[in-house]
């Protein structure tokens, strides 16, 4: 079984905004296009539009959750 961490899904969290904003998602390691779709600046349907919008926002907030475990799971500086 792969072992699963949060660095891993912060930066698919990541890679998703990222595909959304420039309709490009690479792989991180030999950065290589993986998928090419419309930007969603490119998008003329306004219901859409709105429904990505949305989208971009609840993983902006899974994002800062993400960003706040994370600073959570760090072990705290040694003392002096």
């Amino acid at each position: 079984m792969h072992k699963r961490n949060i660095f891993d899904f912060e930066s698919a969290l990541v890679d998703t905004k990222a595909l959304l904003r420039t309709g490009y998602l690479y792989d991180r390691f030999g950065k290589n296009v993986v998928l090419q779709s419309i930007p969603s600046s490119a998008i003329g349907c306004i219901e859409y539009k709105a429904f990505i919008d949305e989208v971009d926002k609840n993983i902006e907030i899974i994002y800062q959750a993400v960003l706040k475990d994370k600073k959570l799971l760090q072990p705290p500086p040694p003392e002096i």
